[in-house]
């Protein structure tokens, strides 16, 4: 089974930490990427993520300007 990668990017911390927890308890699923605001993000599109969970507001850029 090919393991999917995930960046998790949220500032709000009980949901970001929620989600990287229950992702964690999942087989198949490697986060290989987490930041609570765009600055940390550092989104490189050269990690080719199979999922971007990306919070749409975000301090500083919105969560489409950092997938984009």
């Amino acid at each position: 089974m090919e393991e999917t990668t995930i960046v998790v990017v949220d500032d709000h911390p009980l949901f970001h930490k929620g989600m990287v927890n229950m992702l964690d308890m999942e087989p198949g699923y490697i986060i290989f990427r987490q930041a609570s605001n765009d600055a940390e993000s550092c989104y490189d599109s050269r990690l080719h993520p199979k999922i971007a969970e990306v919070d749409i507001y975000l301090p500083g850029m919105n969560g489409q300007q950092v997938t984009h």
